[in-house]
């Protein structure tokens, strides 16, 4: 997991809905990797709201803000990135800000890096650990995702890496996901049969 900071120069328009704060000018920037469900890259800023990527170019990438709704309630912000630039667009964000979704993102993507590389570890054990290390009880609660929803996450993460369901006894036992010793001998029956001896 990686972070880049970075500064942002600011473009603002007048048409602002009610309620809704300009942005900033100078606006800090995190690049969060595997930060989303599919574990790509996110967009963070330092008022409180992320971007996901809408595409990639020849010299960086355009961002848009990940709130999306049903026809006009969608977010219209954006921002451009080039050769390590960011410019924020013509249109501000027609919602508020999640301050501390920063370290939402980075707790959520430690979990699934941690669920990855470390298989033996319970999915609990490693929520507990991405929440001791980065979280803050000073920020607000959009900085704190729920337990539950984490441990979901580590878990989802891990499917992909499974082996498929034997379909016959003649299966390949997938020895990095079996702990050291535990498995003390496999032998098959002139018969046909197959036993694992734990």
């Amino acid at each position: 997991m990686a972070a880049s900071n970075l500064q942002l120069r600011t473009l603002t328009d007048d048409h602002i809905e009610p309620g809704i704060e300009p942005v900033q000018f100078n606006l800090t920037f995190k690049i969060v990797q595997t930060a989303t469900r599919k574990c790509k890259d996110a967009l963070v800023d330092s008022a409180g709201y992320s971007y996901n990527v809408k595409r990639n170019t020849k010299t960086g990438r355009d961002w848009q803000c990940v709130f999306r709704g049903s026809g006009t309630t969608s977010c219209p912000a954006s921002v451009k990135e080039r050769d390590g630039s960011f410019i924020f667009g013509q249109r501000e964000h027609n919602h508020k800000a999640a301050p501390g979704s920063e370290t939402a993102k980075t707790i959520k993507a430690k979990v699934k890096q941690d669920a990855v590389n470390n298989v033996f570890m319970s999915a609990g054990t490693i929520v507990e650990q991405a929440i001791a290390t980065h979280a803050d009880e000073v920020q607000t609660h959009f900085s704190r995702p729920k337990v539950e929803n984490l441990i979901r996450m580590a878990n989802r993460a891990r499917e992909q890496l499974r082996p498929n369901e034997p379909d016959s006894m003649d299966f390949q036992i997938a020895e990095n996901y079996i702990p050291q010793g535990f498995l003390r001998k496999d032998i098959t029956t002139e018969d046909g049969q197959r036993h694992l001896v734990v």
